[in-house]
């Protein structure tokens, strides 16, 4: 396989929230589920649903072609904090579960409209704010009273849900599994930041290979700018580190050239370069071999599998926006054809790993 190199590889505004008071419901008329009196065999009681009503109630919320409960289930914390209920969301169903805090703003602030129309099909079949809403929260979705009470005051409830909505940068009101994320995050980042400040040629490597996408992160625009729509919300969470490597690596990284590869081979020289299918776009300052002798690699049983020598070549692609040149690692690899004979060579691409470029 021929590898193509000479390709270069928003957060989410935030606004300030006020918690407006939610009107409170009266709680000492009584609840939808009560039953209505016998008095006349006709009228129902202020504060109760007929029997044709509550049907109505379930048919708009509970239908299986339009279930309206995700449109309350958002907003069951703040409902329990404004009647000073303790919270069980599972007294509600499910808790209600986005993929971003991104997509929690967008999401409920776009069903707004549908809390309006649900307020309209609501007061249409009956429903008031003269049904009650128990005192022992034992209530659940079954009463109409709680559905009025959300729809009819949607903008207060939405402020309510939006005000625990971390803030760009806010990490300290993260979910626990964005927490757990982070924390991972910075563990690799850490290492990293370390790598780049205690780098030395005695060492012979700058940074591991598993946190060469943060290293890019760290130095290239480009790849930053990519990193922070991936991370969303959770990118200003590091951001701070990345900056950090980036500085660190203004210091160690031009150390880092090809000052060892010397061994010159023509034909393997070859190999390696046809290995890189844009070479043509680069400046090469250097391209060599670790060693001029073949080493062998064997399987479980010591038969050969396959014979390489270690090559690599420094160079600088004008396209690449970290501003740094580039080592590339690519093996001269054989494959044993038995009886003592070998195939044709090929390259084997390895690593593209950024280094600093000759000083003169």
């Amino acid at each position: 396989m021929v590898l193509s190199l000479g390709a270069t590889a928003a957060v989410y505004g935030q606004f300030t929230i006020t918690i407006p008071k939610i009107p409170k419901i009266r709680k000492d008329k009584p609840t939808a589920t009560s039953v209505p009196s016998e008095s006349d065999g006709n009228s129902t009681p202020s504060g109760q649903l007929s029997t044709e009503q509550y049907e109505a109630f379930n048919k708009l919320v509970f239908s299986r072609d339009d279930p309206k409960r995700d449109l309350v289930l958002a907003y069951m914390e703040c409902f329990d904090k404004k009647h000073n209920f303790p919270h069980n969301q599972y007294r509600y169903g499910e808790e209600r579960r986005f993929k971003s805090n991104k997509e929690k703003v967008d999401t409920l602030t776009n069903e707004q409209a549908k809390l309006a129309q649900l307020e309209r099909d609501l007061r249409a079949i009956g429903v008031s704010e003269s049904i009650g809403i128990a005192n022992d929260a034992s209530d659940d979705l079954r009463n109409p009273a709680i559905w009025l009470d959300i729809a009819s005051n949607r903008q207060q409830y939405l402020q309510c849900v939006l005000a625990d909505v971390p803030k760009a940068g806010e990490c300290g009101k993260l979910t626990d599994v964005n927490q757990i994320r982070v924390d991972l995050y910075k563990k690799d980042l850490n290492e990293l930041l370390e790598d780049a400040k205690t780098f030395d040629k005695g060492r012979g490597w700058y940074s591991p290979e598993f946190n060469e996408d943060w290293f890019l992160a760290a130095i290239s625009p480009s790849r930053r700018q990519k990193l922070a729509t991936k991370y969303g919300e959770l990118y200003p969470c590091i951001s701070g580190l990345l900056d950090e490597i980036q500085a660190a690596a203004k210091i160690s990284l031009p150390k880092y050239t090809l000052y060892s590869y010397n061994v010159r081979n023509a034909a393997d020289e070859r190999v390696i370069r046809s290995a890189i299918s844009d070479l043509n776009q680069a400046k090469v300052f250097k391209i060599g071999l670790l060693e001029s002798g073949w080493l062998i690699q064997k399987n479980s049983i010591g038969i050969p599998e396959k014979r390489y020598k270690h090559g690599a070549i420094w160079v600088k692609y004008p396209n690449w926006d970290h501003g740094y040149c580039n080592i590339l690692w690519i093996n001269v690899v054989q494959e044993y054809a038995g009886g003592g004979t070998w195939g044709s060579s090929y390259g084997n691409f390895i690593r593209n790993e950024p280094a600093g470029c000759p000083t003169k």
